[in-house]
C-alpha cells in the first residue's frame, strides 16, 4: 500500500516538474521578448550619432569613409551603449527570479501539498 502511494506520488511530482518547467519556460521566453525590444531604442540612440557623422561624407572614396566612421563610433561607443542597453535586462532579472520561483512553489510544493 505504501509502495503505491509512493509510486503515485513519484507520479504527481514529476507531473508537476514538467509543468513548472515549461511554465518558466514560458515566462522566461515572454521576458526574453520584452527585454530584446527594450534593447533597440537604445542602440538606435546611440548609434545615430556615428550614422549621421558617416553620412555627411560625399565624393570618391565615400565609402570607405563612411564605414570607417562608423566603425569607429562603434569603437568609442560600445561600452556605454552596452552598459545602458543592459541596465533593463540587469533590473529584470530579480523579478524574474521572484517570478520563477512562485512558479515553481505554486506548481511543485503547494498544488503536491493539497493532494497529500
Amino acid at each position: 500500500r505504501i509502495k503505491n502511494i509512493r509510486t503515485r506520488l513519484d507520479a504527481t511530482l514529476l507531473t508537476r516538474a514538467a509543468n513548472a518547467t515549461s511554465k518558466v519556460k514560458d515566462a522566461v521566453q515572454r521576458r526574453q521578448k520584452e527585454l530584446s525590444r527594450s534593447l533597440v531604442p537604445v542602440v538606435k540612440s546611440k548609434m545615430q550619432p556615428g550614422y549621421e557623422c558617416g553620412f555627411e561624407e560625399a565624393g570618391p572614396g565615400s565609402d570607405r569613409r563612411r564605414v570607417t566612421i562608423v566603425e569607429d563610433h562603434i569603437k568609442n561607443e560600445s561600452k556605454s551603449m552596452f552598459d545602458e542597453a543592459i541596465q533593463p535586462v540587469m533590473q529584470s532579472m530579480l523579478p524574474l527570479r521572484k517570478e520563477i520561483s512562485n512558479i515553481v512553489k505554486y506548481i511543485c510544493i503547494e498544488k503536491s501539498m493539497d493532494e497529500l
